[in-house]
């Protein structure tokens, strides 16, 4: 068997499949002898060189060297895998496919009950838009968004009734049963007894896959309500970790394209292509996986990610990209400016200004080593060892050698640190491998190190303390701290006391942007490490006093050491580089620091 599709049924599609109808429907064929003829649909050429013989049923290119039967031109030109390959032609030719090796008959039913009652709903929510009295609200909004009735039409765009059951009626009295429709995710069980429906008073997006079969929906809200988008549960047909949405509309615009565009939002996605970009989809609410990686490595070998300013920088939406690269892809990065989204920027900024943006991305090796160098000061070695231990497992997923190696060199120059050693820590990821790599450094001082017990619980007594804070504040700099997470806590205490409001716990996570540094306060006020501290006559505001003193003075003391070691670090490295300007500059530092 075949991609375990029996060899039979390969056989059959086979020979149902005139290759030049096949071809023709592509790029046009021009008949010379017996054999046709047509520019190379897979390289640019000005003299035609691709011959079909009819006879033989294959295709060959003089120019490219490249060549095959129907299955591999369409495999080719649709970017489709060997199975989906033959299931596609076997449609066209008429020819049933037992997919035994998928579940069995039982199984095939199933599915293609899901893609019937898929395409029911999607003919039903088109009707409601197209309704006069039931759509014009959506109409309404689709219009002020510059969205043609072609575009519409073109997307399949539709509307949810804003009916608990209008949809399950209308399904049930097509004699559809509750238990498809549930597995299809269009509906959702009550509480009690029933059903209702799961798109409500909501735009509808169909998500269709390469062969423009309705696999699932995508539904937004037209008002300020949340959560302003909602998908289909994953089923049999849908999963969003395979899934891209509006990739079935991008790949014909990918031909001799360089790059592809991925977007958030359904509506991101669609502005864009009325605009004239076409070569964009849009992720599915998900994090990005190795299976979109290997989707879109067949189109193209660079991906573009456009972030919304309050987007960019997401942990999460990075490890995707980083996925990416794991999967071949070059990546680039475009931050837009705050308050604008590829929609609004687009508008704005028209095709041109967009298309500028793109072409102006950053590399992800840029993007995110500039995200982390605002996020931690690269000058004192134990925040340039975080920041190594972050961008490291991203450098060790690139597969070319001549990338890494330029990557180490510039990570080197940028933290002043010796390349030598980066290259070191590089083989111990390749060694450990990502992951295991990343958890023994959780523990190691410099990389993702463990909280200073004195200052957690410095900053613990400040949050009880109103005093205590304003009197750390007049003898400590936000730079004394050297915990990022505690740095944030005590950032969010010092503005609070700059604004003269009094505070507790709960007040200071307002403030915060890091889930990490919520949780540790959390951590230090569930703590009883700040409690008891009283004297012999319960005097416990004077015990308090000396222990914040003494942890002042030492948590100075280890600033101070640090910043010598910081500057030695970088002596050194000034030296073996024969860097005498800024030796020198260094060691006048130095001096006056040890004086201190």
């Amino acid at each position: 068997m075949a991609g375990f599709i029996p060899e039979e049924i390969v056989e059959q599609v086979q020979n149902r499949s005139d290759i030049i109808e096949i071809i023709s429907a592509y790029i046009p064929l021009k008949r010379v002898g017996s054999n046709f003829k047509a520019p190379c649909p897979f390289h640019n050429e000005k003299t035609p060189s691709f011959i079909v013989n009819p006879a033989k049923q294959i295709w060959h290119c003089f120019g490219c060297g490249l060549g095959g039967n129907v299955f591999s031109f369409v495999m080719r030109h649709e970017k489709l895998e060997f199975p989906d390959t033959v299931r596609f032609l076997a449609g066209k030719a008429g020819v049933e496919i037992p997919l035994s090796y998928e579940g069995g008959i039982k199984k095939q039913s199933k599915n293609k009950s899901l893609y019937r009652i898929n395409e029911l709903a999607a003919g039903y929510f088109q009707n409601n838009l197209a309704d006069p009295n039931k759509g014009k609200l959506a109409r309404q909004y689709l219009d002020k968004r510059g969205v043609s009735p072609e575009v519409i039409r073109k997307f399949r765009l539709g509307f949810a009734l804003n009916q608990w059951d209008g949809f399950l009626r209308f399904a049930k009295a097509k004699g559809e049963s509750e238990d498809l429709l549930k597995t299809a995710g269009l509906i959702i069980p009550r509480k009690d007894r029933g059903y209702y429906d799961h798109f409500r008073g909501r735009l509808i997006f169909p998500i269709l896959d390469l062969q423009d079969r309705v696999l699932a929906f995508g539904g937004r809200v037209l008002d300020a309500s949340l959560p302003k988008y909602i998908n289909s549960p994953q089923n049999p047909l849908f999963n969003k970790g395979r899934c891209l949405y509006g990739l079935n509309t991008a790949k014909e615009s990918l031909r001799g394209k360089e790059h592809l565009i991925i977007v958030e939002g359904y509506m991101d996605l669609i502005t864009l292509y009325r605009m004239g970009v076409r070569n964009v989809i849009a992720a599915l609410g998900t994090a990005l996986t190795s299976e979109h990686a290997r989707l879109l490595k067949r189109y193209v070998p660079t991906a573009v990610m456009v972030y919304d300013a309050d987007q960019a920088g997401e942990t999460a939406s990075l490890r995707g990209l980083e996925i990416l690269i794991e999967g071949g892809l070059r990546v680039k990065v475009v931050r837009l400016p705050e308050g604008f989204d590829p929609d609004s920027f687009i508008i704005t900024r028209g095709k041109e200004g967009f298309e500028k943006a793109v072409v102006d991305g950053e590399d992800l090796f840029d993007y995110k080593l500039g995200l982390l160098t605002s996020k931690y000061n690269a000058e004192k070695l134990e925040e340039a060892s975080r920041i190594t231990a972050e961008m490291l497992p991203t450098i060790s997923r690139i597969d070319n050698a001549v990338l890494k190696s330029g990557y180490i060199s510039k990570l080197a120059r940028r933290l002043s640190i010796n390349e030598n050693s980066l290259l070191i820590e590089l083989k111990r990821i390749k060694q450990k491998g990502v992951s295991n790599y990343q958890s023994q450094r959780s523990n190691i001082p410099g990389y993702n190190f463990a909280i200073n017990v004195k200052e957690k619980f410095l900053i613990g007594l400040m949050l009880e303390d109103f005093k205590i804070a304003a009197q750390v504040k007049n003898c400590l700099a936000l730079d004394d701290f050297k915990d990022p997470g505690l740095k944030q806590i005590v950032a969010a205490i010092f503005r609070l006391i700059s604004e003269k409001k009094k505070f507790s716990c709960s007040q200071v996570i307002n403030y915060l942007k890091d889930d990490r540094a919520s949780q540790i306060i959390a951590g230090i006020s569930a703590s009883s490490e700040i409690a008891g501290y009283t004297d012999k006559q319960g005097n416990e505001l004077s015990d308090k006093k000396k222990v914040v003193a003494d942890c002042i003075e030492k948590i100075k003391a280890e600033s101070l050491k640090q910043a010598r070691l910081d500057l030695q670090r970088k002596i050194k490295l000034a030296e073996e580089t024969r860097d005498d300007k800024k030796r020198m500059r260094l060691l006048s530092e130095f001096k006056n620091l040890i004086k201190i």
